[in-house]
């Protein structure tokens, strides 16, 4: 899901829709005061924004974990859960830490972000787009499937999935 919404991005910055020197804020509104705010899309797209968010799939507590269990709606949150409950608003609370560009971080909200920004763009879902524009042209044989977090986000952080052939 990565791969396909950066290449849509790709694709839209090319046609003039998206420019990948501004802000994604300027985009996503929403996103101002959270760490993309001033972060670019070109940033966002190389992940080396620096948004704190702590990806350890070993630490049940990280950031990674909330967005993979809570934010995504896969499991239910715990009793007394304060966090976000799906992606938009996990992607809002999430604080700038450092310098945008300083270096690349491998960082599962930043195609969440894009997808937002290109959803924003063109009205239309990310799996719309990436059907139309991608999966259709591929020759593929299966439908591909996208998780849906509990506001209705599909997932483009990792939430693709595609028959065995397909992949």
């Amino acid at each position: 899901s990565k791969s396909f919404i950066g290449l849509i991005a790709g694709m839209l910055i090319n046609e003039g829709k998206l420019d990948a020197n501004v802000p994604l804020a300027r985009y996503v509104p929403e996103l101002a005061p959270s760490a993309w705010g001033d972060a670019t899309l070109q940033q966002t797209l190389d992940m080396t924004t620096a948004v704190r968010y702590s990806e350890d799939l070993k630490d049940h507590n990280s950031d990674l974990m909330r967005y993979y269990a809570f934010a995504s709606g896969t499991f239910p949150p715990p009793p007394g859960y304060d966090g976000p409950r799906n992606i938009y608003e996990m992607l809002m609370r999430l604080p700038k830490e450092g310098e945008h560009g300083k270096g690349f971080v491998y960082k599962t909200v930043n195609p969440e972000a894009v997808a937002w920004a290109v959803s924003r763009v063109t009205g239309q879902r990310p799996s719309a787009l990436i059907s139309e524009r991608l999966w259709r042209r591929l020759g593929t044989e299966e439908d591909a499937y996208v998780t849906i977090d509990p506001a209705g986000m599909e997932m483009m952080g990792g939430g693709m999935s595609v028959g065995l052939r397909d992949l």
